[in-house]
């Protein structure tokens, strides 16, 4: 089962990836001004198509910060569930008596 930790680094890494894409992109648009290269109606056909690509990268970076927001939830819940395990260890092993065993991370509900 993944841990807290695993959880934390993969949201780590995609807002990471966002950042990436975010400046890749912007150096694209940037070494490729189609006013720098081409005019008339490939220059306007070349800013339709950047056009577009920007509403696609938008979306990609939208969704990348979804799931780091995910992953940093999951992360909260997997961090619950150790610390109510370890809460309930100490519980056992010096009264001898066991209570309900915490509800596992899959069972929770997101806020």
């Amino acid at each position: 089962m993944p841990r807290a930790h695993d959880y934390r680094e993969a949201a780590s890494w995609l807002r990471h990836l966002d950042a990436r894409v975010a400046h890749d992109w912007a150096r694209v648009r940037l070494a490729t001004d189609p006013s720098r290269i081409v005019g008339g109606p490939t220059r306007s056909l070349i800013e339709g198509s950047f056009d577009a690509v920007d509403v696609e990268v938008a979306r990609a970076r939208v969704e990348l910060e979804r799931l780091a927001r995910i992953c940093d939830r999951r992360a909260e819940i997997c961090a619950d569930f150790t610390s109510d395990l370890l809460r309930g260890r100490p519980l056992v092993t010096t009264t001898g008596v066991a209570g309900a065993p915490p509800t596992p991370p899959a069972g929770r509900a997101a806020p």
